[in-house]
């Protein structure tokens, strides 16, 4: 008797590890805000089984545990999905601390990606600051050719300075200067000052008589604006009494 042959067993043989990048946050960028870390995984024969990942506090070199502790020990977390993957956690990040992130995927194989670069990001959710310097508030002048005053993003672990705007409005007659000698607008209008941490532009032709009110507010590297505050009027008289 000869026995019929079953269909028999198919296995696939794949001895290659899989490989995961990061999409998001990208090395070396600055953010105010990350809900999802997320990232790409590739594996072109058993496929990806799961993608894990590691987050480093760089300030202490402590782990993020997934459950609400930071630990010496470094913690693999389970990512959401496998070629395309994410992992959420708003709740752990802190303004003004560096973190880095590394990555691996696991194929159907049971083979392991050997963690690659490390991406690291600064996260900065706190809004900087600046102050008018001249004009001082509430002030008669008779000369300003010159708006200057001074900005921080404390603390200094922070994103840094990108820009500073400032508004000139002349609250007389209800117009907002471009920036530009004697350009005048009826909407509000900011524009940038020149440099930063202490910064400073020129001014417009004043007008006698006139009423101003300069504003300013600086934007971090981490794109977090400050909110203007109520910024410093001044009234221009700039002829001689008789």
């Amino acid at each position: 008797n000869q026995e019929t042959p079953d269909i028999g067993k198919t296995f696939i043989y794949d001895n290659i590890n899989p490989t995961a990048a990061m999409v998001s946050p990208v090395n070396d960028q600055k953010l105010s805000s990350l809900s999802y870390v997320t990232g790409t995984a590739v594996d072109g024969l058993a496929g990806v089984s799961n993608v894990k990942i590691t987050i480093k506090r760089d300030a202490d070199t402590k782990y993020w545990n997934g459950a609400g502790q930071w630990t010496a020990t470094e913690t693999w977390l389970n990512g959401t999905g496998t070629t395309s993957w994410s992992y959420g956690d708003a709740s752990l990040w802190a303004s003004g601390n560096w973190y880095l992130i590394n990555a691996q995927a696991t194929d159907n194989a049971t083979n392991r990606e050997t963690p690659g670069v490390l991406i690291s990001f600064l996260f900065d959710s706190s809004s900087p600051s600046s102050i008018i310097s001249d004009p001082q508030n509430n002030s008669k002048l008779s000369a300003l050719s010159m708006i200057s005053g001074t900005a921080q993003d404390y603390p200094a672990t922070n994103a840094g300075l990108a820009s500073v705007k400032i508004s000139v409005k002349n609250t007389t007659d209800t117009q907002w200067w471009l920036g530009s000698v004697n350009d005048w607008t009826t909407s509000e209008y900011y524009f940038t000052a020149t440099s930063t941490y202490n910064w400073q532009y020129g001014t417009p032709a004043w007008a006698n008589g006139k009423r101003y009110l300069v504003k300013s507010y600086a934007i971090d590297n981490a794109s977090v604006s400050e909110s203007a505050g109520v910024g410093s009027s001044f009234l221009y008289d700039g002829t001689a009494p008789t």
